[in-house]
This record gives structure tokens, C-alpha cells and sequence, in this order.
């Protein structure tokens, strides 16, 4: 499957920056399975940007391109994007990271409750590709059903959604529940 840039999206019109640019800042790139190059000892891990878009650093590649996710311990998934919100070169860029789990959720360790959103503050270098991900570290942790990721600036003015649709495989769906 060729790997080529997806349309852009928003959630409202964007605001003049202090350029006067009216450019969305936040460009889906990739949805789906994602690996992890592993780098032998002592190897650089150059970050890849926009204008160079090398897969040599160790964050996540693209595998599939794929809304149906088949859910196993230790799969990776979820989208990446390039983020140009204006800051100075070389800084920072703040987001909000926010997953919606399906019914009836994860289930919190210690037995008090379930979970069905996650959220959490996300930084990645400006001008460069980040990943907004989820990695089935456990088998507790796979609800089958729409799972939503949602990446956005902190104050709401821009965000990515994608949804993506867990299935357990037949073999496995007696452990799942």
C-alpha cells in the first residue's frame, strides 16, 4: 500500500495566526498498525520532519493502512500527523490527546471501575511528524467496538479525529470478555 498524505481536517474555520496565515495547522498523514524500528545501540534517532519524511527514528512507522483494527496484546494503532502550529522553530508543540474507549470500557486495575476516556497532555517538536497511538499492553485493555482519538490544540481551535473499529479475532474473543 503507497503511503501518501490525507486530506485535511478541522473543526471550525481557523483564525488568522500572527503571520496572517489562515493555513490549518494539523494534517492527518497515516491511519492504522504501526511498528517500531528497532535501532542497534548507540544509533541516532533523527526525528523526521515534513521536508525529509525518512522513517529512520525509532517512533512509530506506518504498517497498514487500516480503520479495522484486530485487536492482540501488543498491537500498536492510531494515526499520524504533522503538526505547523505556529512556535519558534524548534519548539514544542502543546496538544490535548483525548481516547474514547466503547462500552463498557477498560477496566481500571484494583477493581474500581472502568475507564472510557483517557486523556492526557502531548507535546511534539513543531515541523515535524508525531503519532497520537494506543499499544494493547494487556488483554484487558481490548474493548471491542469504536474506539475514537482525537489530537488538539489545548484550547479547542484545532483538532484530528479518527475512529477506529476494534474487532477481537474469533480466537481470542472468549478471553476478551
Amino acid at each position: 500500500m503507497s503511503f501518501s498524505v490525507c486530506a485535511r481536517e478541522k473543526a471550525a474555520d481557523p483564525a488568522p495566526t500572527a503571520s496572517g496565515s489562515t493555513e490549518f495547522p494539523l494534517e492527518k498523514l497515516f491511519a492504522g498498525t504501526l511498528r517500531y524500528r528497532k535501532h542497534a545501540f548507540g544509533e541516532p534517532e533523527p526525528l523526521m520532519s515534513r521536508q525529509a519524511p525518512i522513517w529512520a527514528y525509532s517512533g512509530p512507522r506506518p504498517a497498514e493502512r487500516t480503520d479495522n483494527i484486530e485487536a492482540q496484546v501488543g498491537v500498536h494503532f492510531g494515526f499520524l500527523f504533522f503538526s505547523s502550529i505556529e512556535s519558534p522553530k524548534g519548539e514544542l508543540a502543546h496538544f490535548k490527546f483525548t481516547t474514547r474507549v466503547p462500552e463498557p470500557g477498560i477496566a481500571v486495575p484494583g477493581g474500581s471501575g472502568r475507564q472510557r476516556v483517557f486523556e492526557t497532555d502531548y507535546t511534539c517538536l513543531d515541523n515535524m511528524v508525531c503519532a497520537a497511538e494506543w499499544h494493547f499492553q494487556d488483554s484487558i485493555e481490548i474493548v471491542p467496538g469504536d474506539w475514537t482519538f482525537e489530537i488538539g490544540t489545548p484550547d479547542g481551535a484545532y483538532q484530528l479525529t479518527h475512529v477506529f473499529h476494534v474487532a477481537v479475532p474469533s480466537s481470542n474473543s472468549e478471553r476478551a470478555q
